[in-house]
């Protein structure tokens, strides 16, 4: 689709604006490009928004008649909005809200209806009319700088105050000290059950993320085709949620250095959910800054139990030089809407689980950890989305199996039981060179056997041999058991679990000399 204008005699301008979710339970988030008070830079739903069935021509005639652009939408206070037998617009007022600070503080959920006034700054959310529908932003265009403040570690729904593209990246840079540094877009994919669409526990859905080094996909059915990923460019009346800085918050601006004239043509950079290969056009120095990171963009297909469809999840790294493990602002995004099955990087000391992350200059050695969830007994894959600037292979390690996957031309499979794999999975750049299972070489330092009559664990080690720690994990990874080894001794007995059921697991002990995995037999 592409966003067109007309401007009237009496100063309006008129902008069309596509929503391809048809759904009466799912949620648009969108912002107005036009004001109704120009003096407070404020707007209402009414006032604004129109029905753009019939798009905009250098020729259309604004007003009520048929045929006609920029008809009034017409509103009910029931759960549903719908089309009526005229070809009508009808919207539900129920569902019109903002989420923003009603008292400078804490933001909230505020409920403004048809005609509760809204900053020209702030995004709203409504549901539609059960169809995809087209619809005609009319007023006074906002221009120049339109400012409003957030607290810190707050949420707000902002949107795209402007009758032009915003380029994500310079409003991220120019507000860097007041948020931080990630833009949230939300994607509906559905609803669990047709009853459930109208409350949060229903949705299936999840966010697509920006910030300075790259952008995500959101959580989305598998598709052969490309996943639909923000672009640079923030069109015409989208919303998208920002996080307050962790120190104070502070004033957030837009501004007109922001804006681009980038056509929203479903090719270009500027279509918020884009798909397919970008035209070439002129790129700035920025641009070809952020082009030239080293970049990588991972995927998990997993079974969702709620709809049983597949579902794929993409989590992205960054390499610059000056970033590290830590908490870098502006290339480090959290996950909000972590899944019942899903991955996400989770690095050692930090409790965020996150969706982009940023670390130090690439190198073949980094070892990036991943953490996994599983609901129930799954089976899924990790695939190789997107790489920029990596000439390297490129692997999934499992730590406690011992094996590397080459995820450059195949999936990496597992199956998986129920629970939540820390320290298990990386991403790596060189293949496992720790001693793996069974060799006579680890065989050398340590060894260990299975007590079945008196349900032991037995370990010997040679005398320069420190063991750090041993584990117990059944066949498909889930941990039975951690020991902690604290003092030195020539061997070590360990009481296995009771009730453990008769088959075979993996014991994996840790020394100085590397890792020792081995199958052993409980009977």
């Amino acid at each position: 689709m592409k966003d067109t204008a007309k401007v009237t005699g009496n100063g309006k301008i008129y902008i069309d604006r596509n929503s391809d979710i048809a759904s009466v339970y799912r949620y648009n988030y969108m912002s107005s490009p036009v004001t109704t008070d120009l003096a407070a830079d404020t707007y209402t739903v009414a006032s604004v928004f129109k029905d753009g069935t019939t798009p905009l021509d250098a020729t259309a005639t604004v007003g009520q008649e048929a045929g006609n652009i920029a008809k009034d939408i017409l509103f009910t206070s029931n759960h549903d909005g719908s089309i009526d037998e005229n070809g009508r617009i009808l919207l539900s007022t129920r569902w019109i809200y903002t989420f923003a600070s009603a008292t400078g503080n804490m933001s909230n959920w505020i409920r403004k209806g048809k005609d509760g006034t809204i900053p020209a700054t702030d995004g709203f959310i409504f549901k539609g009319p059960g169809e995809a529908q087209n619809y005609t932003f009319t007023g006074s265009p906002n221009d120049g700088e339109l400012t409003t403040n957030i607290g810190a570690e707050n949420w707000y729904l902002l949107g795209n105050p402007f009758s032009s593209a915003l380029n994500a990246r310079k409003f991220i840079q120019d507000n860097l000290s007041s948020i931080e540094g990630t833009l949230y877009f939300w994607d509906h994919v559905g609803e669990k059950d047709t009853n459930k669409g109208h409350y949060q526990s229903g949705y299936i859905g999840g966010y697509a993320t920006i910030n300075l080094s790259m952008s995500t996909a959101a959580y989305q059915e598998v598709s052969e085709y490309h996943y639909k990923t923000p672009g640079t460019y923030i069109p015409v009346g989208q919303g998208f949620y920002v996080g307050g800085d962790s120190g104070d918050g502070g004033a957030i601006k837009f501004n007109n250095s922001q804006r681009e004239f980038v056509e929203e043509d479903g090719g270009t950079n500027s279509i918020f959910f884009k798909s397919g290969k970008k035209k070439e056009k002129n790129t700035t120095a920025n641009e070809r800054y952020y082009n030239s990171l080293a970049t990588l963009k991972l995927g998990m297909n997993a079974l969702n139990q709620d709809d049983g469809k597949t579902y794929h999840r993409q989590i992205g790294v960054s390499f610059k030089e000056n970033n590290s493990f830590a908490y870098d602002k502006g290339y480090d995004s959290e996950m909000f809407d972590t899944g019942k099955t899903d991955f996400y990087w989770k690095f050692p000391n930090q409790e965020n689980h996150y969706i982009i992350a940023g670390v130090q200059a690439f190198s073949k050695d980094i070892e990036l950890p991943i953490e996994i969830v599983v609901e129930n007994t799954t089976e899924f894959s990790i695939t190789l989305d997107e790489v920029k600037n990596i000439d390297s292979n490129i692997y999934i390690k499992d730590k406690v199996t011992g094996i590397s996957y080459e995820i450059l031309e195949e999936n990496a499979s597992f199956t998986l039981q129920k629970g939540t794999y820390t320290d298990r999975f990386v991403l790596a750049f060189k293949p496992n060179t720790v001693l793996s299972l069974d060799t006579e070489t680890i065989n050398l330092y340590t060894n260990l056997y299975v007590d079945n009559e008196n349900h032991h664990l037995i370990v010997t080690k040679d005398y320069n041999i420190d063991i750090k720690k041993i584990e117990l994990y059944t066949i498909l990874g889930k941990t039975i058991s951690t020991w902690k080894i604290d003092e030195h001794a020539e061997s070590y007995l360990l009481e296995l679990q009771p009730g453990l059921p008769a088959g075979v697991y993996i014991s994996k002990i840790t020394t100085n000399k590397g890792i020792n995995n081995k199958k052993i037999v409980i009977e």
